[in-house]
């Protein structure tokens, strides 16, 4: 690759970024549901791929200067969360109706995004912890469970917010009722979602 051409990623595997040109893939933006990029890391995990350029910057790339001081960010990503919103619209729940039950090929394909695909594998093995399963003969079946999906993303809000609380870097130095204040905001949409079951918050 020509010194103009480079480009800077960081990202969570050691190898030479140029043995990620295989792995890159689009998916849906769960929250837009418009084309994001995404790479898949030489660990096998799923990291969406952000771009970030302030003005009047570059690159020392060994011998050689890069123009373009953009930066490319790989950040690890849950694949449920991606998969999330797909799975909401196959299930076609309407009212006391919990939907249907759908095959793993019928999740993974997505017109215009072959890349869904990758996921499988991890979906395999993970389905289960968001989606009610049913197996017929050697088929599995898969559909959406609104507890399970309240129950998973409680056990994420919950080990994020520990994650706050024992950081080293900006939160660490915040009074306890500031902290409070800004995790409150990690429930609002946990809240919102177990209305309908009338579960409690988690504390925080």
């Amino acid at each position: 690759m020509a010194a103009s051409e480079a480009r800077v990623l960081i990202t969570h595997c050691d190898e030479d970024t140029s043995a990620f040109q295989r792995h890159f893939l689009h998916l849906r933006n769960p929250v837009s549901g418009k084309q994001a990029c995404y790479v898949v890391g030489c660990d096998g995990r799923l990291q969406e791929l952000n771009w970030s350029k302030q003005r009047h910057t570059a690159w020392f790339i060994e011998n050689s200067v890069c123009a373009d001081g953009s930066l490319y960010l790989a950040t690890p990503v849950d694949p449920l969360f991606v998969i999330l919103p797909i799975l909401e619209q196959l299930r076609m729940k309407k009212g006391d109706d919990m939907g249907k039950f759908r095959s793993l090929d019928d999740i993974v394909s997505v017109d215009g995004y072959p890349g869904y695909e990758c996921l499988r594998p991890y979906l395999q093995r993970s389905l289960g912890i968001i989606c009610e399963s049913r197996e017929v003969g050697e088929d599995m079946f898969y559909r959406l469970d609104d507890s399970k999906v309240l129950a998973w993303l409680l056990c994420k809000v919950a080990k994020l917010s520990e994650a706050l609380k024992s950081s080293s870097g900006l939160f660490s130095g915040l009074h306890p009722n500031e902290l409070s204040e800004c995790l409150s905001f990690l429930n609002v949409p946990i809240v919102r979602l177990g209305s309908a079951t009338s579960r409690e918050p988690i504390p925080v």
